[in-house]
């Protein structure tokens, strides 16, 4: 598995950054919770890799 894997989860994440103190808070909340296990899977990768774009990766979720 490669990070490149999870593009989708980039974008949501950073919108969520930016929206989470909004109207459409609830809207995140709820989508954040429904994607928990691939953010999870995301993130472990990016910690279990020993590479500066998997660590970028990571920090950017």
């Amino acid at each position: 598995m490669h990070f490149v894997e999870y593009p989708a989860l980039k974008q949501p994440a950073q919108s969520a950054d930016a929206e989470c103190i909004s109207a459409r808070q609830p809207y995140w909340f709820a989508r954040v919770q429904r994607e928990q296990s691939n953010l999870r899977a995301a993130l472990e990768y990016s910690l279990a890799e020993d590479t500066e774009q998997a660590a970028e990766a990571g920090l950017k979720i």
